[in-house]
């Protein structure tokens, strides 16, 4: 168990200096876009940001992956470490999505707050953000439990 502490330290410092390289990455290329010609190509002509965005994380991506190929053989980088960067990021993905959800629509929440119990079928449980406050966290909370599991077993 003293083993798995020491790596998720070192995936914790592997996914914040990776996510910093790749912020570095994406801020310069975005740089190069914004001031050359590529910008009308990619955005004015019809593109949307989200296509420049999505082909900013792919170059990005093989970018870390020809990183990776260096960093993880020359520090003995394990699978279990690799793993626990995988979640550590998913967690991240996941609670910003949720914190970008409440504070884009955080009326809608204080709102929602005010009704008490009996008020039930007032509660719009079909919009996408109360869904999205609603699934997030216990999803994240099976996660845990597994991941614990996992962890209690040697499995990970």
């Amino acid at each position: 168990m003293n083993n798995l502490g020491f790596n998720l330290f070192k995936a914790l410092l592997l996914v914040a200096g990776e996510g910093f390289i790749g912020m570095v990455f994406f801020i310069l290329f975005a740089f190069v876009i914004a001031v050359s010609a590529l910008s009308f190509i990619l955005v004015e002509s019809g593109g949307s940001l989200f296509i420049v965005v999505l082909l900013l994380a792919v170059i990005n991506g093989f970018i870390l992956y020809w990183i990776n190929r260096w960093l993880f053989p020359k520090f003995s980088i394990s699978n279990q470490v690799q793993t626990l960067c995988e979640y550590i990021i998913q967690w991240l993905l996941i609670y910003v999505t949720v914190y970008q959800d409440l504070f884009n629509n955080l009326d809608s929440f204080l709102k929602l707050a005010e009704l008490s119990a009996n008020d039930f079928g007032k509660w719009d449980l079909t919009h996408p953000s109360v869904l999205t406050l609603l699934v997030l966290p216990s999803l994240i909370s099976v996660w845990v439990g597994i991941i614990l599991y996992k962890t209690k077993e040697d499995t990970i």
